[in-house]
């Protein structure tokens, strides 16, 4: 049996691979969206309620908020090097994409550059590219594709109107 990365190739998987995170950061999006919510009892009025859970939201406000930006980077983190436990995330050739985010010297120069042979400094690196990314297109999903399988491989995917026949990952699966 041929394994489908065989099938696919190293051009299609990494599409692929970028439409899985977007799927799943888009659920990360709506699980925090849904999580931010107030819960209300539906029998209590909104005065008593909100005596009630004042504890609760005091609690919760002195938490960190955690954006879409944070979830997304740490979906990116983990499916390019499995949040850093990947030893592979560190690439022969240096011009090549590197560490825990895979960040190219273009997308690094793009955000102002940086060290990224350092976990911590490459981890800031993707982080502000990929915002750059969400600026540009105004979703993640778009962002997310456009940062693993490229700006302009995106945009031209984007003028298509978005076919699934233009995508030839799905061809296959």
């Amino acid at each position: 049996m041929v394994p489908l990365a065989a099938m696919l190739g190293g051009f299609r998987m990494g599409f692929a691979k970028s439409l899985v995170i977007a799927w799943l950061a888009s659920q990360a999006i709506v699980v925090a969206a849904n999580a931010s919510e107030p819960a209300r009892s539906h029998g209590a009025p909104a005065a008593l309620s909100d005596q009630t859970h004042s504890r609760q939201r005091t609690l919760r406000d002195t938490r960190a908020v955690v954006t879409p930006l944070d979830r997304v980077a740490s979906a990116v983190d983990g499916a390019e090097s499995s949040h850093g436990a990947d030893l592979a995330m560190w690439r022969p050739d240096p011009s090549g994409p590197q560490g825990p985010m895979q960040v190219s010297e273009a997308a690094a120069s793009d955000v102002g550059g940086g060290d990224r042979f350092n976990s911590a400094e490459n981890r800031a690196i993707g982080r502000a590219y990929l915002l750059q990314l969400f600026w540009r297109y105004k979703n993640w999903p778009d962002a997310i594709a456009a940062y693993n399988w490229g700006l302009g491989k995106t945009d031209a995917w984007v003028k298509a109107g978005r076919r699934t026949s233009c995508l030839p990952a799905l061809r296959f699966i």
